[in-house]
Parts: C-alpha cells; structure tokens; sequence
C-alpha cells in the first residue's frame, strides 16, 4: 500500500511538473508568434547539469515537404523558460531549392 501511495505521488508530481512546463512554453511560444493549437506539440523530459529540464516542441501539422518553421521550448524544472529556439521558415528550403537547381 506504501508503495503504491509513493508511485502515486511520483506520477502525481510529474504530470503536475509537466503541466507548468507546458503552460510556460505555450507563453513562450505565443510571444514568438507560434499559436499552440496550430502546432503539433510534444514534449520530452530530459536532465541536464542544472536538473531536469522540459524540451517541449511546436511543429507543422502538415509537415509533408516543409522544413523549419518549429519552436522549441526549454523549460527548467525550476519552472523557468531557459531558452526558446526559432527556427526560420524558408531558411533551408531556399537552399534545398538552390542546390536542386544546380544539378
């Protein structure tokens, strides 16, 4: 009984844990001009030096011959955005575009 209230507790905390993570980065991601329920979004626990940290993703629904456009979002444990990552739409489709000329 002990150790089931235990793993409750754990799974408790890490869905609460995740769910701040996920409201944080939706913040973070709408101040960068990525809308949260036009995006595919996933989210992944990872640790690093400082403890844990939240990479929570927003890409293309439709991502069939795109590349770029995503958002990425890191959020420590501590319940603060580390950093947000922008990826550029086009960036790289214009060089893929460029070299396929080329040949």
């Amino acid at each position: 009984m002990v150790a089931t209230t235990r793993q409750n507790a754990r799974q408790t905390n890490l869905v609460a844990s995740a769910a701040r993570a996920l409201t944080l980065a939706n913040d973070a991601a709408l101040a960068q001009g990525t809308d949260p329920a036009d995006s595919r979004v996933t989210i992944v626990e990872e640790s690093s030096a400082t403890g844990g940290v939240w990479r929570i993703h927003y890409g293309p629904t439709e991502n069939i011959g795109r590349r770029c456009g995503d958002t990425i979002v890191l959020v420590e444990e501590s319940d603060a955005v580390q950093k947000v990552i922008r990826r550029a739409v086009g960036a790289q489709d214009s060089l893929l575009r460029t070299s396929r000329l080329r040949r």
